[in-house]
């Protein structure tokens, strides 16, 4: 493994290709530029900086090579650890951007770099104004692609400074309405959406779109994205110490075809030996480790960042008895971490080496080096090498001062119930997530009930209309016979008969009109119920169900009325309310039906009317209308309401760009003599009977109803009704 590492003349394609590139173009300086910051990407900082030097003396006026001059001294002091370094060569390059108003090309790697940077540095203030900016330039320049991610960086970094729901929420919309715009960026809008809940900790948020940004990957076979994502979903189980499923994720971004860059591929290399190293799988973790080691040489000989796999490698070692490879890769890592002014990284291999020493009989040394890991873990924060280093110290100071072991132990002690809290806060976390990866389960079940309880309540309810009309039709037989025999004997024949039609088609309606939509869910929750369902199809099948239930609920609420008001038994009742108020409940109770196609149902007027007539009734001809409007409409359409007053009535417009009628269709439905209906354009299952529900509802509010619609370009339904309704006498 030495000889691997002081040996090897390892290649980089990328490197070669601009070198190549430079040579052949040596006029053109924008080639030697990409190499430089090619160098510092690759922790290459003796040849990023020699590169540097080169160009400083000839660099034109041109904004693209001052910002590329810029983002490699950016990079070259993220690399290092060097904060400051890295603002200014940032704060630089902002300042060629706004003397010289590159193109937008040019402007989005400055912002897309610095913007990473912000957020690793936790530099919320600057990437707040940086991100405005960026988001104003992709407004100029019309980039609706890159005015998405520069929404949700905003939104990143509002929440981090202000704490803002309401703006950062804002932006985040801003962006979900780009994307349903343009469905095909839909997998860069979760990915990022999940890194932004990262990035505040909301891990089961996190899952939640990173799943749906794997469906359409996987849809659109975007293989390096799935990497990114991958990748990602490892670091997400990582943070709440999952690390089978966290090493799940490395392996999948691994394997899949063609394979990664190499410098991702050795830098996780390195995590899946990290993943095995944790959960004691030593010799899977030594082989990937090697190949990490190897990946690194191959990429760029001399590249610090090999440090990473040599420390797990002292970890293996020391973890396996072989101290004297434990303290030969440890110590190599050490310095690697000190060249690239990772300073946790230095603790843990001092701590790694002290524990040799110790182990050895060198208790003088491995206390100076205990004390020296002690010190970098205090200035860093971090807790774990804290513990480890006291825990050493403990160790050494038992028997030789008892009372300074004690007071470590004390430290030891504070450190490990601070930890064992951030531990039970983690398994609460991991509860969450194992809860939302159920919560599909418990859908299915949720709806296979609610399915269930609507059957049982349509039939409970069916029952005692039937048997209310019975008793009605038997008080007025008897009544007939006793009081008016003779002359009520025509009129109870021609009731009855009247019963009678009304009773033959409300049972009509329940074989006919919901006898379909329930065999539907009932189909859809067999299909829920195979063992060889993917995600996908579950998701779809998921959707349907729930669209399906919401079209018999509302198709039930109709049909009560409508059954009533057949029997001449619905009385407006008069209540007094806003206008507004019924249309956006309306549209809140329809939204999930809407999203579903991605339709935006947009309310246009909010002039205060206020209304004194049957809220109930005026809610359910809305709901109907609106229903139908997104039955009809295409995916990712829209959906206008607006009303006004005029006078003594409210004129409501409700207009959809679906699938239109022809005259004749449109003739059909105004009808209420007629009964039929057209599947919607997700083969939504529909009989005619919500319009006619609301036919009859208006002309009970003394209203009218009116439509217009063209065949291919949308329908508008018009509903006119007095603001106040006349008392019935």
């Amino acid at each position: 493994m030495l000889a691997l590492l002081l040996d090897s003349q390892g290649q980089n394609a990328e490197l070669d290709s601009l070198r190549r590139q430079a040579k052949a173009n040596h006029k053109n300086a924008v080639f030697k530029c990409e190499q430089c910051h090619a160098f510092a990407s690759y922790t290459m900082i003796d040849s990023a900086e020699r590169c540097l030097e080169k160009l400083v003396y000839r660099m034109s006026p041109s904004p693209e090579l001052n910002t590329l001059y810029w983002l490699t001294k950016a990079t070259i002091g993220s690399n290092l650890g060097l904060y400051n370094e890295m603002i200014a060569a940032y704060d630089s390059a902002f300042k060629v951007i706004e003397r010289t108003q590159p193109s937008i090309r040019i402007q989005k790697r400055v912002f897309l770099q610095a913007l990473e940077d912000y957020s690793l540095y936790v530099e919320c203030d600057k990437g707040v104004i940086q991100s405005q900016q960026f988001l104003d330039a992709c407004v100029k320049a019309q980039e609706d692609s890159l005015l998405m991610h520069a929404y949700l960086y905003r939104a990143r970094f509002t929440e981090c400074v202000e704490g803002s729901e309401r703006m950062w929420l804002s932006d985040i919309e801003s962006a979900r309405l780009l994307k349903n715009n343009h469905p095909a960026w839909s997998g860069d809008f979760f990915l990022e959406l999940g890194d932004l809940h990262q990035y505040f900790d909301r891990i089961p948020e996190v899952i939640d779109n990173y799943l749906q940004a794997e469906q359409h990957y996987l849809a659109t076979d975007n293989i390096p994205r799935l990497f990114d994502l991958y990748c990602t979903f490892s670091d997400a189980y990582d943070f709440i110490n999952d690390y089978e499923r966290s090493k799940h994720y490395v392996l999948k971004a691994l394997n899949l075809p063609g394979g990664p860059p190499l410098k991702e591929r050795a830098h996780h290399y390195n995590s899946t030996a990290w993943s095995y190293y944790r959960i004691d799988e030593l010799d899977s973790a030594m082989f990937f480790l090697e190949k990490s080691v190897q990946a690194f040489e191959r990429l760029s000989p001399g590249n610090p960042e090999i440090a990473y796999p040599l420390g797990n490698l002292g970890l293996v070692y020391k973890k396996l008895g072989q101290l004297d490879s434990a303290v030969m890769y440890s110590s190599l890592a050490k310095d690697l971490f000190q060249q690239l002014n990772f300073q946790t990284r230095v603790a843990e291999a001092l701590n790694n080496i002290a524990n040799v020493d110790f182990e050895r009989g060198r208790v003088d040394t491995a206390e100076a080096r205990f004390k020296r890991a002690l010190g970098i873990a205090r200035d860093y924060a971090d807790e774990l090498e804290e513990m480890n280093a006291i825990e050493g110290l403990i160790k050494i100071y038992a028997k030789s001062n008892p009372k300074q072991a004690l007071a470590y132990f004390d430290d030891f002690l504070e450190l490990k119930l601070a930890l064992q809290g951030k531990e039970e806060a983690l398994k609460t976390l991991q509860v969450e997530v194992d809860r939302y990866e159920q919560s599909n389960k418990e859908k299915i079940t949720r709806l296979q009930y609610e399915a269930e309880r609507q059957s049982l309540e349509l039939e409970r309810k069916n029952l005692r209309i039937i048997n209310v009309s019975i008793g009605l039709a038997l008080a007025l037989m008897l009544a007939g016979f006793f009081y008016y025999y003779w002359y009520q004997h025509l009129r109870m024949t021609r009731t009855l008969e009247e019963m009678n039609a009304v009773n033959q088609r409300i049972i009509s309606m329940i074989s006919h009109d919901f006898r379909g939509p329930l065999n539907n869910i009932k189909l859809s929750l067999e299909l829920l119920q195979s063992e060889e369902m993917n995600r996908a199809e579950f998701n779809t099948l998921a959707k349907d169900l729930y669209r399906q239930s919401a079209d018999v609920s509302l198709m039930f609420d109709s049909f009560v009325g409508w059954a009533i008001s057949q029997k001449d038994g619905y009385t407006p009742y008069k209540l007094k309310f806003q206008w507004a108020d019924v249309l956006e409940e309306v549209e809140s109770i329809s939204k999930s039906l809407a999203d579903l196609k991605n339709i935006r149902i947009y309310i246009q007027s909010h002039s205060k009317i206020d209304a004194e007539t049957d809220r109930m009734a005026v809610s359910l001809i809305f709901r109907n209308l609106l229903s139908n409007a997104i039955k009809y409409s295409t995916h990712d359409s829209s959906i206008e309401i607006s009303y006004e007053r005029e006078k003594d009535v409210v004129v409501t417009h409700i207009k959809d760009h679906g699938i239109g009628m022809s005259s004749q269709q449109l003739r059909s439905i105004l009808n209420t003599d007629k009964k039929g209906s057209t599947l919607g354009t997700n083969n939504e299952y529909g009989a005619g009977l919500g319009l006619r529900m609301v036919i009859k509802y208006i002309n009970s509010l003394n209203g009218s109803i009116n439509a217009f619609s063209k065949e291919g370009e949308g329908t508008e339904f018009i509903v006119t009704l007095p603001i106040k309704l006349k008392d019935h006498s």
